[in-house]
């Protein structure tokens, strides 16, 4: 079988996917998700102590 530079990842000469890559894709999507819900959970729980503290310092002054 000849390889296909113009081919999807994970598709053979006949369209087929091989099941290993597409649980392969998964996992990697399921890691990127898990790393950008903790990327988004850090920065709000940065974001809005820092706004509460810049309001009550704007209402103190």
């Amino acid at each position: 079988m000849k390889d296909n530079p113009y081919a999807a990842a994970g598709v053979d000469g006949n369209g087929e996917r091989d099941p290993s890559i597409t649980i392969e894709l998964e996992e990697w999507r399921d890691a990127k998700r898990k790393r950008e819900n903790k990327l988004r959970l850090l920065i709000l729980g940065l974001l809005i102590p820092l706004v509460a503290l810049i309001a009550l310092l704007t209402a103190i002054l």
